[in-house]
């Protein structure tokens, strides 16, 4: 194989705490922009003894790499790239803290933002298996004319064999396609999308033992078709939601925006789930419970749901933005007056903490929580049908009736 040389500019000047060598676990691939640009990932060590990662490019004419002149947070690395929109880089990256970080560029790496909105803190690292940093796919693909992500994700569910999950996202809302049938102990794994077929190369054993595997996943865009074709149908019916069939059959009153939304849950009502509409989280029904128009009743002492952001998916947390921003929307009616001081939403910490939260007492009034929240809200209203939200952004939270 012919080798050729490399011209790299390097953009930080010699300094303690400047590069001192690239790392290299995995192979790297080459992402061809829409610009033409050239860009590769890459993972660096510094004099202080830090790790990160961040990306070089090769302009269309340009002689020379240039290097990213910003980077991941210390301890990311290991990390895969893809271009999402037109001049916008996406990176995940494994972080020594367990989780797997996502970062944004619009710029060719001169600054780098963390995707705390979206996509970042998701997924885990191999939490108890051997390997923190193994290579895994993380590609577009254009599906029935949707770009969407594909992704693989390695872990170690019982006795430290390595399983690998198949996930797709479109940047908002995140599927999990299934396990792929793998052998024992897989590890690092990649992705190919072409011509309407999927594919999957992963490494599977250890040492003399290890050996590269090729699965054909074709039969499985099916399922993600499916999804994306429940997102879409899902999305027009909440858009018009204030028009036609849907408003006749008293389903819904106000149009609802779908632009960031992650969730919704409706009537798909399963013994003690109650199941997100578009096929993510799904809530946990406590209490006597039944079904209503587009929602559920719910009956007695102790009787309602929780919508997870530590759910059933752990390690890979779906709702992980949730501990940055949101907003929470629900149309609610109540149809007795309690004894005493009753919570409808809220929010709360692990062990019961509320951060925030709407109740309502045998007074006919409205309360906030905590306390120290101004409360300006009329009286509530017997079987009258009431608009709530609760929003928490920047550390500040909102609650809103109607």
């Amino acid at each position: 194989m012919n080798s050729a040389s490399m011209s790299i500019r390097f953009p930080y000047p010699p300094q303690s705490g400047g590069i001192i060598g690239f790392l290299n676990d995995a192979s790297s691939l080459i992402t061809k922009m829409e610009d033409n640009t050239l860009v590769f990932p890459v993972q660096f060590l510094t004099l202080g003894g830090d790790a990160a990662s961040t990306i070089m490019y090769q302009s269309s004419g340009q002689q020379p790499w240039i290097l990213g002149k910003s980077a991941t947070h210390a301890g990311c690395t290991n990390p895969s790239i893809l271009e999402w929109e037109s001049g916008k880089i996406i990176m995940i990256t494994s972080c020594k803290y367990g989780r797997r970080e996502v970062y944004e560029s619009t710029d060719k790496g001169n600054t780098w933002k963390e995707a705390l909105g979206t996509l970042s803190r998701v997924w885990s690292n191999s939490l108890t298996g051997p390997w923190h940093q193994i290579q895994s796919g993380f590609i577009t693909a254009t599906i029935d004319g949707r770009k969407v992500i594909l992704l693989t994700q390695l872990e170690y569910p019982r006795h430290n064999k390595g399983e690998i999950h198949l996930w797709l996202t479109d940047t908002n809302r995140i599927y999990h396609v299934g396990l792929l049938p793998t052998e024992e102990s897989a590890t690092s794994s990649s992705l190919l999308y072409v011509n309407d077929k999927l594919y999957c190369l992963y490494k599977a054993g250890v040492g003399s033992n290890s050996g590269a595997f090729f699965l054909d996943l074709t039969s499985w865009l099916q399922k993600i078709k499916d999804a994306l074709s429940n997102w879409t149908a899902k999305d027009n019916e909440l858009r018009n939601c204030s028009q036609g069939a849907a408003a006749s059959r008293g389903e819904c009153s106000v149009p609802f925006p779908t632009t960031g939304l992650v969730g919704h849950l409706a009537d798909r009502f399963n013994g003690h789930e109650w199941k997100d509409e578009y096929l993510g989280v799904n809530a946990v029904v406590r209490g006597a419970a039944k079904k209503a128009p587009n929602g559920l009743t719910f009956e007695g002492k102790g009787a309602g749901a929780e919508w997870p952001v530590l759910g059933k998916q752990w390690p890979t947390i779906p709702l992980h933005f949730a501990n940055y921003g949101f907003t929470l929307a629900a149309t609610v009616s109540i149809h007795e007056v309690p004894t005493g001081i009753t919570p409808l939403m809220g929010l709360k910490r692990m062990r019961n903490t509320t951060l925030l939260g709407l109740s309502f007492d045998n007074n006919m009034e409205w309360s906030v929580m905590p306390r120290s929240y101004t409360n300006y809200f009329a009286a509530w209203k017997i079987n009258k049908t009431y608009h709530v939200v609760l929003k928490m952004h920047d550390g500040v939270g909102s609650v809103y009736v109607d």
